[in-house]
């Protein structure tokens, strides 16, 4: 299976003959599994975070500088859909082709979860609309969109059963070890991960042009073949607050089992790149006040 060509950087730093060198810990680069040792990486529990488990890693060498619950698996909600996004561009899908939105990916989706007990992120596409296969990506990205997904993903001619076989082949060869994806759009509870396999999904994943554009947007507009018009938002509320970093790239995530969820790549002073992912945050407050801490912390000890 090929991998997109690395733009971040390698993390060979932290090898030499023989094997590790130090006792620096680093994210594995496609195909080169490397076994973290937790121990050696600095915990972030006096930061007292409300959310679960956390991870901030630097770029673009991919080191892990500060660890909470690493290897907590937990519920990802629409964190699932950075690996949907990735399946359907390796489909080869073209991206101006023309997708049919049907009732199933519109109301029927809603209904279905509504009934569940939960509400859930769409954008208000009519039954039979033809849209690009760019903007759906968009509105799964940016506004987390699980009608879009669902139409991207029966756009690819794989079957259900099929896509989630390729969502969990691809999390096997970045080294996503426990990680299991079980629909596209993140709805189910049963797609799950630990804050170091979204770590490297989403340094994977932002390694790609279109969807690191995407994920690093506030809104976007686009129009349907049939003349309709669609602005959407992103769903962090980050994108829209004053903040004292620079935010490059985010998705988000929800269900009453997950809790806040939440993957972003922020610059922080002269040029200082982070990966930071958290999960289980109990409030979208509490969520966005994880990552400002994160950032203070990251100021003080760089």
């Amino acid at each position: 299976m090929m991998f997109w060509p690395s733009v971040l950087g390698p993390s060979a730093a932290a090898w030499g003959v023989g094997g590790i060198v130090n006792v620096e810990q680093y994210l594995p680069s496609p195909g080169q599994p490397v076994a973290v040792d937790w121990s050696q990486v600095q915990s972030l529990e006096d930061l007292q975070l409300s959310s679960l488990s956390a991870l901030a890693v630097s770029l673009p060498s991919g080191r892990i500088v500060g660890a909470l619950e690493p290897t907590l698996v937990l519920p990802l909600a629409s964190l699932t859909k950075i690996m949907s996004s990735i399946v359907v561009l390796e489909s080869a899908l073209p991206l101006d082709d023309e997708v049919k939105l049907t009732a199933s990916d519109n109301s029927g989706l809603i209904t279905q979860y509504q009934a569940a007990g939960e509400s859930i992120s769409s954008f208000k596409a009519t039954d039979g609309e033809l849209i690009k296969v760019r903007n759906l990506l968009a509105a799964s990205l940016i506004s987390s969109a699980n009608n879009a997904v669902a139409a991207l993903a029966r756009a690819t001619g794989l079957s259900s059963a099929e896509f989630v076989q390729r969502m969990n082949q691809r999390a096997q060869t970045l080294g996503m070890t426990q990680a299991e994806f079980a629909d596209p759009t993140g709805l189910k509870p049963a797609n799950t991960a630990t804050v170091y396999d979204l770590a490297i999904l989403a340094r994977y994943a932002w390694q790609n042009g279109l969807i690191r554009q995407l994920s690093g947007k506030s809104d976007f507009s686009f129009t349907s073949a049939g003349g309709q018009a669609y602005r959407i938002r992103n769903t962090n509320p980050l994108f829209y607050d004053q903040l004292p970093y620079k935010l490059l790239t985010s998705k988000t995530g929800y269900l009453s089992e997950a809790g806040y969820n939440l993957t972003v790549e922020v610059r922080i002073g002269q040029g200082r790149r982070y990966l930071l992912v958290l999960l289980g945050a109990p409030t979208i407050a509490e969520r966005s006040n994880d990552v400002g801490t994160l950032v203070d912390w990251l100021e003080k000890s760089s």
